[in-house]
C-alpha cells in the first residue's frame, strides 16, 4: 500500500509495538455495512492488518516519550513520502475525510499533532490503535496527559497492530497518506494536508 522506505521513523514505531505485543479489544461505533468504509485486508512484508478483536495485553508497554536524536535528524520530507492508497487499515464512518491512525505508545508524535489541532476546521477521525480504550487512557496518563491529548467528534479504538502514525486525506479515487512524523520545521504542512491542500 505504501513504500516504507520514504519514512525513517515508521520502522521504529513498526518495532517497538510488534515488541510488546501490542493487542486488545477493538471498540467502535456499532453500524451497519452501509454507514462504514470496509476493512483493509492487505499483507505488506510481516504485517497482516486486519481489525478484528484478540485478547488484550497483560502488560501495558511504557509509551516511546522522544525519538532518538538521529532518526530524528534523517526524518524524510513532507514530499518525499506522499503516498496513495485506495483503502484503509481501520473502519470509519464513510463520510470521513480524514483520519489519523496512532498509538498511545507512540507518545513522540502526539505534541506534533496538538501543534495544529485548534488550527484544524474539521478535526480528523482519531483511531487510537494496538490497545484497548482503558489501556490506552492508561498510557496517556503515563505520557502526562489527563485525558484524550488529541479530541474528535470521531474516536475510536482498534485491536490491530500496525506501523503508526499515519494521516489519511480523501480524495476522488481513495486516500492521500502521510506515514510518520514531519521534521519539526515542517509541521505546519499538516494543517495543509488535512485541509486538502496537497491533494493530487
Amino acid at each position: 500500500m505504501f513504500n516504507v522506505n520514504k519514512w525513517t521513523g515508521w520502522s521504529l514505531a513498526f518495532v517497538t509495538m510488534g515488541a510488546f505485543a501490542l493487542t486488545g479489544c477493538g471498540t467502535h461505533p456499532t453500524s451497519n455495512a452501509s454507514n462504514t468504509i470496509p476493512v483493509a485486508h492487505t499483507t505488506t512484508g510481516a504485517a497482516t492488518f486486519h481489525t478484528h478483536s484478540v485478547a488484550p495485553a497483560k502488560e501495558i508497554p511504557v509509551p516511546t516519550k522522544s525519538l532518538p536524536v538521529k532518526v530524528t535528524q534523517h526524518l524524510k520530507p513532507y514530499a518525499s513520502r506522499l503516498e496513495h492508497v485506495t483503502s484503509l487499515p481501520v473502519t470509519v464512518p464513510r463520510d470521513t475525510q480524514n483520519v489519523l491512525v496512532i498509538s498511545a505508545l507512540t507518545a513522540y508524535a502526539i505534541p506534533q499533532f496538538q501543534q495544529v489541532w485548534s488550527q484544524l476546521s474539521s478535526k480528523p477521525a482519531v483511531v487510537w490503535v494496538g490497545l484497548t480504550q482503558a489501556q490506552t487512557e492508561q498510557v496517556w496518563k503515563q505520557a502526562g496527559y489527563s485525558s484524550d491529548p488529541l479530541p474528535s467528534p470521531v474516536t475510536l479504538y482498534e485491536s490491530i497492530s500496525m506501523p503508526v502514525p499515519i494521516a489519511y486525506h480523501r480524495v476522488n479515487n481513495g486516500w492521500e497518506a502521510v506515514p510518520g512524523i514531519l521534521p519539526p520545521s515542517q509541521a505546519h504542512d499538516w494543517v495543509a494536508f488535512f485541509e486538502g491542500a496537497t491533494s493530487r
